[in-house]
C-alpha cells in the first residue's frame, strides 16, 4: 500500500513539472518575477498521528491541537499565461523555516525544520480574487522534534520529501497600505503523510492562512510612477496587453489637445460648497410585525454620548429619518424640560415599552420625560410628539477638472466591431463610454468628466474586432491638487416639507426661510405614494419657482410624502 502510494505522488508531481515548462517552451516568454516573503499558518485537520513532518506510530487515537507556522523566503517567475490572460502558470524555489507542535493529554510534541521548497502553480484571476492550484516539493535539510514525555513507540521524522498539491484563494489588492501584502486562504494535501500506513486521507490535510510580501520584483509602470509620487494615489493597473498576434489596442488621456505622457500629473482645483439643511421630522415611528422597523439606526450608549445634531452632517432625509429615535434622545438629554408623548395601538406595547428602554439606558433619559397613550385600535406606526425641524450644515468638496480626452487607437487584421471605455476612481466608477452612436475619429472629449476625490483616473479599453478576437489597454490620468483663486464657496440650501397638513404652521415657517435665500438656480423634488401629490402643498410652493422632478415612494421609505427643495447661491 505504501510503495503504491509512494509512485502514485511522485508520478502527479513530475507531470505537473514537466507541464509547466513544455508549456513555456511553447507558449513564449515569461512575464514576471521576483523575491517572495511569506508567513503562513496552518491548522491540521489531524489527531497525534500526523503533524507537521512528523508520523507517530502506535499512538493510537490520541486528539488534540496541532499548528504549524512557516516562514519561506523564495524566488518566483511567472512562466507563461494562457487563454488571454485567463490562467497564469508560474513557479517558485526558496528556503522554509517550519515551526509545528502538537498539543494533547497524552503527549506534546514540538517540530522545528528548515527545507528547500519548491512548488509549481497554476492560477485563474476571478473578481478581486485570484484561485491558485498546485504541487510543491519540501526537501528537508535540517530537522529536530521534542516529545513529552517520550513513549516507548517514538514519534519519528519523516524519511521522504515531503510533497504535496495545495488549493488557494488569495486577494489581488493590499490591505495593507502601500505595502505589497497580500493574504490568502489555503488547503494542502500532504502526499507524504497519505503514504504512511496509519495516516488517513483526512488525516493528511491542512487548513490555514497565509499572507505574501512582494517586496522585490518587476512592477508596473503605474506602480513606478506611484513610488516616484507618494502623495498620489495609484491604483494597480494591468499592463496593456493584445489577445492575439493579429490585434492590439492603445489608449492615452489627453489634456488641451496633447497627449500626456506616462506618469505626467495634471492640476485640478479644490472646490468648496457650504451646505445648509432644513428638515422637518417624521412624527411617525414605522412598525414591522407589531416592532419597530430595522431600518432605524440605534447606538450604544458610549455612541449615545457624543450624538448631537452635528452627527447628522453629510446625511440627507433619509438618512436623518433613521436616526429619529437619536434625535428624541439627545433632545431630552439635553434640555430637562424638552419631553415627549409616544402614541400607539393596542398592538404596539411591546415596541413602547422598548422604546421606553432605549431611552433609559442609551440616553439616561427618566420615564418622566416619556408619556404612553395608548388608543384601542390597530396602528402600524407609533405617532411620537413634538417635533421641530432640524438645522444642519457642512463643508462639501468637489474637484473641478478641466478639458480632458482621451485618444485611442486599434491594429486588428479585421474590422474593428465594437470597443468601450470604463473609466474608475478606486473602486468607482464614474463613466461607461461605447463604441455605439461615437464619431468616426480616434478622439473623446471628457466634457463630463467629475472627480470624487483627487486620486488617479484609469481608463480601461477593450476592443473587439469582427472576428470576436479582443484587445484591451490602459492608462492612467495622475492628479495634482491646486488651490483655487476664488476663495468665495457658493451655498446650497436644501428644505425638506413633509406632507403633513396637521403641521402647516410648520411649514410656514420653513417656506419664510426658504424665501430669504431664494435665486435662480432652484430645483424641486416631489416625493408621493399611490395617493399622488396634495395640490396645497403645490399651492404653497406657488411662488418658489424652478426644475420639478417626480419620484415614488419607496417601500422602505421612514420619511414619507414630501418636496425637497434645492437652492444654489453663487
Amino acid at each position: 500500500m505504501s510503495s503504491a502510494k509512494s509512485t502514485f505522488i511522485y508520478i502527479i508531481f513530475v507531470l505537473l513539472t514537466g507541464i509547466a515548462f513544455v508549456t513555456t517552451e511553447a507558449y513564449g516568454q515569461s512575464l514576471s518575477s521576483g523575491i517572495d516573503f511569506e508567513y503562513r499558518l496552518g491548522f491540521y485537520l489531524t489527531a497525534a498521528d500526523h503533524t507537521p513532518n512528523v508520523v507517530n506510530p502506535g499512538v493510537g487515537d490520541v486528539t488534540g491541537n496541532s499548528l504549524d507556522q512557516t516562514f519561506r523566503l523564495a524566488y518566483s517567475h511567472d512562466l507563461v499565461s494562457l487563454f488571454g490572460d485567463n490562467l497564469t502558470l508560474s513557479a517558485s524555489l526558496g528556503l522554509s523555516q517550519s515551526l509545528g507542535s502538537f498539543t494533547s493529554t497524552p503527549i506534546s510534541l514540538s517540530y522545528s525544520g528548515t527545507f528547500l521548497h519548491a512548488a509549481v502553480t497554476a492560477r485563474h484571476p476571478f473578481r478581486n480574487l485570484e484561485i491558485g492550484l498546485g504541487g510543491w516539493l519540501s526537501a528537508p535539510l535540517t530537522q529536530t522534534m521534542t516529545e513529552t514525555p517520550q513513549l516507548a513507540s517514538r514519534s519519528i521524522l519523516y524519511s521522504q520529501w515531503p510533497v504535496g498539491v495545495q488549493l488557494s484563494v488569495a486577494g489581488t489588492h493590499s490591505y495593507f497600505g502601500d505595502l505589497p501584502i497580500y493574504p490568502a486562504l489555503f488547503g494542502e494535501f500532504d502526499f507524504s503523510a497519505y503514504r504512511q500506513p496509519n495516516v488517513s486521507f483526512v488525516g493528511a490535510l491542512t487548513g490555514g492562512l497565509r499572507f505574501e510580501w512582494k517586496f522585490l520584483g518587476k512592477e508596473s509602470s503605474t506602480e513606478q510612477v506611484a513610488a516616484q509620487s507618494p502623495n498620489v494615489s495609484v491604483p494597480r493597473v494591468p499592463e496593456s496587453t493584445p489577445s492575439t498576434e493579429t490585434m492590439r489596442a492603445d489608449i492615452h488621456f489627453t489634456a488641451l489637445g496633447h497627449t500626456l505622457a506616462s506618469g505626467e500629473s495634471v492640476p485640478i482645483e479644490t472646490r468648496d460648497t457650504l451646505i445648509r439643511e432644513y428638515s422637518m421630522l417624521p412624527t411617525t415611528l414605522q412598525l414591522s410585525s407589531n416592532r419597530l422597523s430595522p431600518s432605524y439606526h440605534l447606538l450604544h450608549a458610549s455612541e449615545a454620548e457624543s450624538f448631537t445634531t452635528d452627527s447628522l452632517a453629510r446625511m440627507d432625509e433619509r438618512g436623518i429619518a433613521s436616526n429619529l429615535l437619536n434625535i428624541y434622545g439627545s433632545r431630552m438629554r439635553a434640555s430637562p424640560d424638552f419631553s415627549v408623548v409616544l402614541e400607539y395601538g393596542k398592538n404596539g406595547d411591546a415596541a413602547a415599552n422598548w422604546l421606553l428602554r432605549y431611552f433609559r439606558d442609551v440616553f439616561w433619559v427618566s420615564g418622566t420625560h416619556v408619556s404612553l397613550k395608548k388608543q384601542e385600535i390597530l396602528m402600524d406606526h407609533i405617532q411620537i410628539t413634538p417635533t421641530e425641524p432640524v438645522a444642519i450644515q457642512w463643508i462639501e468638496r468637489s474637484y473641478a477638472l478641466g478639458e480632458f480626452g482621451l485618444e485611442h487607437s486599434v491594429e486588428s487584421n479585421h474590422g474593428i466591431r465594437s470597443w468601450y471605455v470604463d473609466l474608475k476612481q478606486g473602486n468607482d466608477a464614474i463613466s461607461h463610454l461605447t463604441s455605439v452612436g461615437a464619431s468616426s475619429g480616434t478622439e473623446i472629449a471628457l466634457t463630463d468628466l467629475h472627480a470624487h476625490a483627487a486620486s488617479a483616473i484609469v481608463a480601461r479599453f477593450v476592443a473587439e474586432d469582427s472576428s470576436g478576437n479582443q484587445a484591451e489597454a490602459f492608462d492612467t490620468l495622475h492628479l495634482a491638487v491646486q488651490q483655487s483663486e476664488n476663495h468665495s464657496a457658493p451655498t446650497r440650501y436644501r428644505y425638506i416639507f413633509l406632507i403633513d397638513s396637521s403641521r402647516i404652521d410648520e411649514i410656514d415657517r420653513l417656506l419664510v426661510k426658504l424665501k430669504e435665500s431664494l435665486t435662480k438656480n432652484v430645483t424641486i423634488e416631489y416625493y408621493f405614494g399611490s395617493e399622488g401629490m396634495p395640490a396645497w402643498l403645490r399651492k404653497k410652493l406657488g411662488s418658489v419657482s424652478g426644475t420639478e422632478s417626480l419620484h415614488p415612494l419607496s417601500s422602505d421609505d421612514l420619511v414619507g410624502p414630501r418636496a425637497v427643495v434645492t437652492v444654489l447661491k453663487e
